[in-house]
C-alpha cells in the first residue's frame, strides 16, 4: 500500500445513570498535569535487526496546534470542548491524515498526553482531544464546588459517565467535517502570505480511538466490549473505530466486565499498563489492567506491561493528586516506549506499513536501554 501521507524526506528508523450501574462508575481517575517535552531517545538499528525503537524521534511534519473548537451538543446543552493536533500538510503529503481520538481519564482535561500527541502528529496523524464533562479543570470553570470531591476523592467517580464519554466521541465522529474546516483556516491563518500548501484532509476509514484510566474505559466500549449491567448486554461500539489503544484500563475487577466481555473485539488493540499501576480509589491491579488483553479474540492483540510503572506515568512528569506514590525512576524511559509503541501500533494498523508489522512481531522494544517490558501479541 503506498502511503499517501509521507513526504520525500527521511521519516526516521522504520444513557442514563443507574445507582450502582455501569454508567456513572465505570472510571479510573487520570488528572495529569504534562510540562514540556522529554527528549525521546532513538536507537538505530543496523543490517536486518529492527532497532530497539522506532521512529522515536520527531516526525517530518510540522505541528498545529488548535487549542479550542467547540462542537454543538445541540441547544441548551454545553459544547464540547476539543483540543487538535495536526500535522501542516505539504505538496508531497497532503494526505488524507489518519486520525486518532484520545478520551483523557476521570476528571482530566484535552491537554493531557500533550507530548504523545505532538509525537504522532509530527509523523502524520491528526489528534483530537476532547475534555469531558467529568473534567474538574472544566467543572471548577463552571463555578461548580468541588470541596466535596476534595474530601472523597471517590465521588470523581460517580461524575464519569461512560454512555456521556461515548456521545462525545460520537459527537467528534458526526463533525469531522467541521474540525477538518477549523484546521485548514488555522493552518491558513499560521501560514505567510504566499504560502500555498495544500488543506489537510482527515481520512474518514482510518480512525483509532486511544485513551488513559476512564478513557481506556471509552475505548475498549466503543470498540465493542460487552458490559453486563443486572441481566442486560449493553454494546456501545461504533464500527467508525478501526483500531483502539488502552493506556492504564479495566478488567474483570470491575463489575460490568465479565471473562466474555472482549469476545467480540475484533480490531487490533493495544493494552498498556505496569507492575505499579494502581490508583488509591479503585480497585484495579496490574493484573487486572491486563484483561482486555487476555480475554479479547486473538490476532492483532497486543500487550506492553511497563515494569515500574505507576498509574500517572505514562505520559512526561504527570501528577499524581493523591501523591499515593513516589514516581518511577525512569520517567523519560516510561514517556519513550510509550510514544515510539503506540505510533508503530498506529502505523502498522492505520498506514498499513510492513516496517511497523515487522516491528511488532520482533518484540525488539523489550532491547530498549534504561528500563525493562515485557511485550506480548495474540
Amino acid at each position: 500500500m503506498t502511503n499517501a501521507r509521507a513526504p520525500k524526506v527521511a521519516r526516521g528508523c522504520p444513557a442514563p445513570h443507574s445507582k450502582g450501574g455501569v454508567w456513572p462508575t465505570v472510571a479510573m481517575l487520570g488528572v495529569l498535569v504534562v510540562a514540556g517535552p522529554p527528549t525521546i531517545r532513538a536507537q538505530q538499528g543496523t543490517g536486518a535487526t529492527p532497532p530497539a525503537a522506532y521512529k522515536a524521534g520527531d516526525g517530518p511534519f510540522s505541528v498545529g496546534v488548535i487549542e479550542q473548537i467547540e462542537l454543538s451538543r445541540g441547544q441548551g446543552t454545553d459544547p464540547l470542548p476539543v483540543l487538535v493536533r495536526y500535522p501542516h500538510a505539504t505538496r508531497d503529503a497532503s494526505g488524507p491524515f489518519p486520525l486518532v481520538i484520545f478520551s483523557h481519564g476521570g476528571g482530566g482535561f484535552g491537554g493531557d498526553f500533550a507530548v504523545l500527541s505532538r509525537h504522532w502528529a509530527s509523523h502524520g496523524y491528526i489528534v483530537v482531544h476532547p475534555t469531558h464533562p467529568d473534567s474538574v479543570r472544566l467543572r471548577r470553570a463552571h463555578g461548580e464546588d468541588l470541596r466535596p470531591m476534595r474530601r472523597d476523592p471517590r465521588l470523581l467517580l460517580k461524575s464519569v459517565s461512560l454512555a456521556q464519554r461515548r456521545a462525545d466521541i460520537e459527537l467528534i465522529l458526526d463533525a469531522l467535517e467541521r474540525i477538518e474546516a477549523e484546521i485548514n483556516r488555522h493552518a491558513r491563518k499560521a501560514a505567510g502570505p504566499g504560502d500555498r500548501r495544500p488543506g489537510v484532509r482527515i481520512d474518514r476509514k482510518r480512525i483509532a480511538l486511544a485513551g488513559h484510566s476512564a478513557g481506556a474505559m471509552t475505548a475498549q466500549a466503543l470498540a465493542g466490549v460487552r458490559l453486563h449491567v443486572g441481566r442486560r448486554v449493553i454494546s456501545l461500539k461504533d464500527d467508525r473505530i478501526r483500531a483502539a489503544i488502552l493506556i492504564s484500563g479495566q478488567g474483570v475487577w470491575r463489575r460490568s466486565l465479565r471473562k466474555d466481555s472482549w469476545k467480540d473485539i475484533r480490531i487490533p488493540m493495544l493494552v498498556i499498563t505496569g507492575s505499579r499501576d494502581t490508583a488509591p480509589i479503585t480497585g484495579e491491579t496490574p493484573e487486572t489492567r491486563q484483561d482486555p488483553f487476555r480475554y479479547a479474540p486473538p490476532g492483532d492483540k497486543f500487550l506492553l506491561f511497563i515494569d515500574g510503572a505507576t498509574h500517572f506515568s505514562y505520559a512526561h512528569k504527570m501528577h499524581d493528586p493523591w501523591h499515593s506514590q513516589p514516581p518511577p525512576e525512569n520517567p523519560d524511559y516510561i514517556t519513550s516506549v510509550v510514544s515510539f509503541s503506540t505510533l508503530a501500533f498506529l502505523d502498522a494498523y492505520l498506514d498499513d506499513a510492513p516496517s511497523a508489522r515487522a516491528y511488532l512481531r520482533s518484540r525488539a522494544i523489550t532491547r530498549f536501554p534504561g528500563g525493562k517490558v515485557r511485550f506480548e501479541t495474540r
